[in-house]
């Protein structure tokens, strides 16, 4: 489990490829593009929305 998720205030998603298991369902491949993400990759989005850390 990344560190970041153990901190207060901060919110956790997990976001799936159609046919898998998550919060939210990427239909489309739109999130897994923009973040040039692999299944199991941990991306942290900033509060301002730019990308803190991605661990693959």
């Amino acid at each position: 489990m990344p560190p970041w998720t153990l901190s207060t205030g901060v919110r956790t998603r997990t976001i799936a490829r159609p046919g898998g298991s998550g919060d939210l369902i990427d239909a489309e491949g739109h999130a897994f593009a923009a973040y040039h993400a692999v299944d199991g990759t941990d991306i942290l989005v900033r509060p301002d929305g730019y990308l803190g850390e991605r661990i693959s």
